[in-house]
C-alpha cells in the first residue's frame, strides 16, 4: 500500500505487537517499533519517520514529552494514544 515509515511507540509490548498487526494488515510494510521513550528518540533521530503513533503514559519519558521534543525541530504528523479520559 504504502512505503512512508511509521514509528509505533508504547511501553506495553501486547499492544505495541497488536499496533504493529493493525498497521501491518492495513497494507503498511515500513513499521519501526520503540517500547519506550528514549528507545523512540534514537528511533526517530536514525530513521526520520512520515508518522509516530505514541503512548501517552510511559514511564521514563511520557508521549507528550517526546512529541514537545520532536516538535522543536520537526512539525509532521503525531497521533497520540491515550486511555486517559
Amino acid at each position: 500500500m504504502t512505503n512512508h515509515k511509521i514509528l509505533l511507540v508504547d511501553d506495553d509490548q501486547n499492544l505495541l505487537e497488536m499496533l504493529f498487526s493493525i498497521f501491518k494488515r492495513a497494507g503498511y510494510t515500513n513499521l519501526l517499533t520503540a517500547a519506550s521513550g528514549a528507545q523512540a528518540l534514537r528511533v526517530w533521530r536514525d530513521e526520520q519517520p512520515n508518522l509516530i503513533v505514541l503512548d501517552v503514559m510511559m514511564p521514563e519519558i511520557s508521549g507528550f514529552e517526546i512529541c514537545r521534543i520532536i516538535r522543536e525541530k520537526y512539525m509532521f504528523p503525531v497521533i497520540m494514544l491515550t486511555a486517559k479520559v
